[in-house]
This record gives C-alpha cells, structure tokens and sequence, in this order.
C-alpha cells in the first residue's frame, strides 16, 4: 500500500502482468491497482494542459499578457497561435510547453512583434 505510483508501475512491467493486489501493514488485501488505475494518475484532460500551459507557462513563467497567444489542446497536442515579444522566444515557448505532464506534441504558430 506505501509503494508510489511509478514504482507499481515497475513493478507490472516487470511482472508482465495487469494488476497488483494491494496488501495493508496488517497483511490484509486493501484493493486491486491495475494499469489502467495507474495511466489515470499521468494522463491530463486537455482543459487541465491548457489550463497549466496559459496561467503558468505563458503567464506566470513568461509574464505574457492573456490573449497574446491563444492555446488549443486537442488529445495532447497543444497549438499556439498568436505573437511573442522576441525570436528567441519561440523555441523557450515550445520548450517550456513540451515539458507539461500529459503534452504530445506542440504546433506553434508564433510571430515575433520585433525583430531580434
């Protein structure tokens, strides 16, 4: 019951098989973990990656004003759209964005409002 998600989810791969008893400090079956109990913990619906890519990669990290780039997500794919400050910036955008739990890929259609 103490173990953490990834190591159950060593511990399946391993064992090649689909689920895990769950066994309590008293020795007794508390529960079953099965794959798809542990998929659940890292898969993201695309309202909760949009919502972390806007508040805190473009605005708390970038400090870019809301609405400078607007973000679709759909099955993990996050589509930006919109301008940056700086060239430079577009790939720390990218960068930053592939970094968040439950991002695919990243399709970013930015332009720089000046040059260099």
């Amino acid at each position: 019951a103490d173990w953490t998600i990834p190591r159950a989810a060593r511990e399946l791969r391993r064992r090649h098989v689909k689920q895990l008893p769950v066994v309590g400090d008293d020795g007794l079956l508390t529960g079953i973990v099965t794959r798809s109990d542990l998929l659940d913990a890292f898969l993201r619906s695309d309202v909760e990656i949009r919502g972390e890519v806007e508040q805190d990669v473009l605005g708390r990290i970038l400090g870019l004003d809301e609405g400078t780039v607007a973000v679709e997500v759909r099955d993990g794919v996050v589509t930006l759209r919109g301008h940056v400050p700086e060239p430079r910036l577009v790939p720390v955008v990218v960068g930053l964005c592939q970094g968040v739990d439950g991002v695919v890929a990243v399709d970013a259609h930015l332009a720089a409002t000046r040059a260099g």
